[in-house]
């Protein structure tokens, strides 16, 4: 079920560049499972038996210093293992969950790392190292350089509009 995709580097770290501490604040699950909408269509991941996946998911996600990719990977692992210990392999329900899962999967690659970094910003405390927990540089570099890639590629456009 491996999506083949390497999730990107999505870290938080303190202004001084050290790893935040777990706030006091405690996380309450609301337990919504695999809710939500992904590509255009309702998730299905509920339906077949994956929400605990995807509470244990945003758990992660909400555990301080938990690590971006260490959440997919036990994600990942997750929802194959649920997959195969709830359907006759093969058949097709196995099929619908093992499609759901992969693309559960690369969603949440592609897309969780702003989630992560939320929930990360919401559990961790960097009162003693400088301010507020925040994506590491590298990351919001990378946001920045894409975003100014964008600029770039729209004035070009405009200019060739032009001519």
């Amino acid at each position: 079920m491996d999506s083949g995709m390497e999730a990107p580097a999505c870290k938080i770290a303190c202004a001084d560049g050290t790893s935040p501490t777990e706030t006091k604040d405690v996380y309450n699950p609301d337990h919504r499972g695999c809710e939500g909408r992904m590509f255009g269509r309702t998730n299905t991941g509920n339906s077949l038996g994956l929400g605990k996946c995807c509470d244990a998911h945003d758990a992660c996600y909400h555990s301080c210093a938990s690590g971006f990719q260490k959440c997919e990977e036990d994600f990942t692992t997750c929802l194959r293992e649920s997959c195969e210990s709830t359907f006759e392999p093969g058949s097709q329900k196995d099929t619908e969950c093992r499609k759901a899962a992969a693309a559960m999967t690369m969603g949440t690659r592609m897309s969780g790392c702003r989630h992560y970094q939320y929930a990360q910003s919401t559990v961790c405390d960097c009162s003693q190292h400088g301010g507020p927990a925040k994506p590491e540089r590298a990351e919001r570099r990378r946001r920045t350089k894409s975003a100014k890639a964008r600029r770039r590629s729209r004035k070009g456009k405009a200019k060739r509009d032009e001519l």
